[in-house]
């Protein structure tokens, strides 16, 4: 032991004082943990403040983030209300263009229908004056032979309204 060596501080100690330096070892011991204790302690202070404010950034950016992902919801409920109402003025345009040529198509089956039956008409009534043309080419070779026969006896025959047709269109 170091007490049993000549010249040594302790071997010439009582034991009190051979106390008061184990005390004292033993406090500088403990100053030197508390040191590093409080070292320790000063770097998890400072990794915890930068805990902390890296969290209230990240709660700042939760925030700025939160905002915009409302923000998104409404103009996208707002976008879906807006194409909503659009495809409905579509739906609507496009039912009543439906209608219209609908309606158009009717029209023009009614108009076709009157043109054919026009121009059947129009037919009929060319084979009508085809015909009234023949036999006015008949009268009138007719009203010739008789008017001029009547003439050659001295007009006697000739019916009073041939003399005035004859006259009227003379004028």
């Amino acid at each position: 032991p170091p007490s049993s060596r000549p010249g040594s501080p302790l071997g010439r100690a009582t034991r009190g004082q051979r106390a008061l330096v184990a005390e004292r070892l033993a406090v500088r011991l403990l100053l030197a943990k508390w040191r590093q204790l409080r070292a320790a302690a000063a770097e998890q202070a400072e990794a915890l403040a930068a805990g902390r404010a890296q969290a209230a950034s990240l709660e700042e950016r939760l925030d700025a983030t939160s905002t915009l992902l409302r923000e998104a919801r409404e103009d996208g409920a707002a976008w879906r209300d807006q194409a909503l109402v659009q495809v409905n003025a579509l739906s609507e345009a496009a039912s009543a263009e439906a209608r219209a040529t609908l309606g158009h198509a009717e029209e023009v089956s009614c108009l076709s229908e009157k043109l054919r039956q026009l121009v059947e008409e129009q037919a009929a009534l060319q084979e009508l004056c085809a015909q009234q043309a023949e036999d006015l080419e008949v009268l009138t070779g007719e009203v010739v032979r008789c008017h001029g026969g009547a003439r050659e006896q001295g007009g006697r025959h000739e019916p009073h309204h041939w003399k005035a047709s004859r006259t009227m269109g003379e004028s």
